[in-house]
């Protein structure tokens, strides 16, 4: 709320109407768009293929100062400096899940919208801007 006061501020200052409405929209339309993003790719991760075969053909890896070392079974646990633990397992990030491209397209899109939106949201309600007014200098 603070921040979204101090565009209220802003655009009160530039255009002498706080546009409340119009800046929640703005933060409403991009948070939105954030959350349908993560969560699907959340999602999509769950179903889509992991290659991490590069990750473990590799016999021991460096972990926050630890050392993990991958041979000895997925139910067995891991040798961390020589102190037997849980279990460790890799957990799969955005960089080593294979998206679907029909899946990244449409990600793309619906971030591409949702700035368009966002943007002529700003432009036009918050700070009350056109071409016409800034090609007439007003």
């Amino acid at each position: 709320f603070l921040n979204g006061k101090s565009h209220y501020d802003l655009s009160y200052s530039i255009t002498g109407d706080r546009a409340e409405v119009w800046w929640n929209t703005v933060f409403g339309v991009l948070a939105l768009a954030a959350m349908l993003e993560v969560g699907c790719d959340g999602l999509m991760a769950q179903y889509c293929i992991v290659d991490d075969s590069e990750y473990r053909a590799q016999s021991h890896h460096e972990v926050d100062g630890y050392t993990i070392n991958l041979n000895e079974g997925a139910d067995s646990s891991a040798n961390l400096n020589n102190q037997t633990t849980q279990p460790v397992s890799i957990p799969a990030d955005a960089n080593n899940v294979n998206l679907p491209l029909w899946y990244r397209i449409a990600r793309g899109m619906v971030a591409h919208a949702s700035l368009r939106v966002a943007l002529y949201v700003l432009w036009h309600k918050c700070l009350h801007l056109s071409i016409e007014t800034i090609a007439d200098g007003e």
